[in-house]
């Protein structure tokens, strides 16, 4: 007598085969998931797991490497991050020619992320002569706020009366500043020492 046969007398009668193929043919031949393998289960837990199968058709491979438009993109990104950093130090050194730096690792990253500031304070900075004077000092300070925003402050070192500084301001303001494009992130502000 079968096992299936010893569970139910009415199973008898059907005429089971006494051990059922784990393994047929998958209705979805292409389907890897399944990877041809499948469990037919007469009775007890149908939670019970396939034992000594694999799921996969075949072992993982790693990707083959391919030569071609990805390391072209790849080796044409490490060319311009290392002339951007070419240029940002170049920018710097002369941004610090002209202007005296507070905290210059703040500096580097607002330029880093903000490119165009640099060739704009560059062009402010004989507007702000003619504006504020030849003898005046002109710092340069980056603050990062806590949501991650930073500002550029160039400060005008002003040791005359707090009107001129106004005033002063205020031509650069009227003259140069208010022609300019929007620049996100640059603020022109005085200092009274």
């Amino acid at each position: 007598m079968s096992p299936i046969a010893q569970l139910s007398p009415d199973l008898a009668a059907w005429n089971l085969p006494a051990k059922i193929s784990a393994v047929f043919d998958s209705p979805f031949p292409g389907n890897m998931a399944a990877g041809g393998l499948q469990q037919q289960q007469i009775g007890g837990s149908e939670f019970t797991p396939l034992q000594g199968h694999f799921l996969w058709a075949e072992p993982f491979k790693r990707p083959p490497v391919r030569e071609g438009n990805l390391s072209v993109i790849l080796s044409h990104s490490h060319d311009l991050g290392r002339a951007s950093v070419t240029q940002l130090s170049a920018d710097m050194e002369s941004i610090k020619a002209e202007y005296v730096l507070r905290n210059e690792p703040a500096i580097t990253d607002f330029f880093s992320t903000h490119r165009t500031a640099f060739p704009f304070l560059s062009r402010a900075l004989p507007e702000l002569k003619q504006s504020f004077g030849d003898n005046v000092v002109f710092n340069l300070e980056a603050l990062t706020e806590d949501n991650d925003l930073s500002t550029l402050y160039a400060i005008a070192i002003w040791r005359g009366p707090a009107e001129q500084a106004d005033a002063a301001l205020e031509d650069f303001d009227e003259r140069w500043w208010l022609n300019q494009l929007p620049h996100s992130g640059i603020t022109f502000t005085y200092e009274l020492a």
